[in-house]
């Protein structure tokens, strides 16, 4: 008994760990939606953007632009894909 129960905390351990790794995604910015902090990439994936307290109200939405070529951290928080790092590729 005691050792399914360690089996099953250390599985139950890996799934949640499991979730917690960032996804990445590369691709052309196709939409920016300043006020509700996303942008959108050509193959449909859409991302919220993190830690949008700039202060000047500003959204860091601001710094892209269709056609923007981006490198983007993700992960999903609550089922949200939510970028954590974007940042540009040449």
């Amino acid at each position: 008994m005691r050792k399914f129960v360690a089996a099953a905390a250390i599985a139950g351990f890996l799934g949640t760990s499991v979730a917690a790794f960032a996804g990445e995604a590369v691709g052309v910015v196709t939409g920016v939606d300043a006020s509700s902090h996303t942008i959108t990439l050509g193959n449909g994936q859409t991302f919220t953007l993190a830690n949008e307290a700039q202060g000047s109200g500003a959204s860091l939405a601001d710094n892209f632009k269709p056609g923007d070529k981006v490198h983007v951290i993700y992960r999903n928080l609550n089922g949200t894909p939510t970028a954590t790092t974007v940042s540009p590729r040449g």
